[in-house]
C-alpha cells in the first residue's frame, strides 16, 4: 500500500490525523512525503518510509533516472528543517490558508448555494463543489475558460458526478470572487 501524505503539515483547523504508516508493524505501508506543496512547486524535495529493501531499490532507480535531487535544494530544505523557519513557515502558510478558505465558502455561500453543494475542508488547498442539477461540466469547464477563468472539473480526477475542485491557495482574493461570479452567471444559463 502507498501513502500519499503531501498535504500533512497543510491542515487549517485541527493537526492531521496520524499517517497509515503509525499502524503498520508488518511494514506492509510505503510512507511519501514531500514538501514541493509546503515550501514550493519546484522544489522536487520529498521523502519515503518503507522496508529497507524496497527503499534501496527505489533509491537504485531514481539514481538511474535522474541522479538525485539538487544537492543545493536539500541543503535548504535541511536549513529550514533544524533551525526551525519550516514551523514558522507553515503557521504563516496555513494562517493564509485559513483566510482564503473561508473567503471563498463566503462566496459560495452568497452565489451558488442554490445551484450546488460543498464541504469545508479540514486542510489542503481545494473545495470540492457537487452541481446539485445535471451540469454538463465539460462545457462549463470550457465556458469558464472563455471567460478567463480556470476550473478543475471532476471528470479530469475520474469523479463524474458533476463536480468540480476549486483552489483557494494559489488565486488572490479577487480572482476567486471574479471566477465565482463568473461561473454564477454561466450557471443562470443553465436555467
Amino acid at each position: 500500500m502507498i501513502e500519499d501524505d503531501i498535504y500533512r503539515d497543510l491542515w487549517i483547523d485541527e493537526p492531521a490525523p496520524p499517517p497509515l504508516k503509525t499502524f503498520d508493524p508488518q511494514g506492509q505501508v510505503l510512507y511519501i512525503g514531500s514538501f514541493s506543496k509546503t515550501i514550493a512547486a519546484g522544489l522536487r524535495i520529498g521523502w519515503l518510509a518503507g522496508p529497507e529493501s524496497v527503499i534501496k531499490r527505489l533509491s537504485d532507480l531514481r539514481m538511474q533516472l535522474d541522479y538525485g535531487s539538487s544537492y543545493v535544494s536539500q541543503m535548504l530544505v535541511l536549513e529550514m528543517l533544524s533551525s526551525g523557519l519550516y514551523d514558522k513557515h507553515m503557521e504563516r502558510t496555513r494562517t493564509r490558508l485559513k483566510q482564503k478558505r473561508d473567503f471563498l465558502l463566503q462566496l459560495l455561500n452568497r452565489h451558488l448555494a442554490d445551484y450546488a453543494t460543498w464541504s469545508k475542508p479540514s486542510g489542503g488547498f481545494f473545495i470540492w463543489v457537487a452541481f446539485k442539477g445535471n451540469i454538463d461540466t465539460r462545457k462549463l469547464f470550457k465556458e469558464c475558460l472563455n471567460s478567463g477563468v480556470l476550473i478543475n472539473p471532476g471528470f479530469i480526477y475520474d469523479d463524474h458526478h458533476h463536480t468540480v475542485r476549486l483552489s483557494f491557495a494559489y488565486p488572490s482574493f479577487e480572482e476567486m470572487e471574479e471566477g465565482i461570479l463568473t461561473m454564477k452567471a454561466l450557471l443562470a444559463d443553465y436555467g
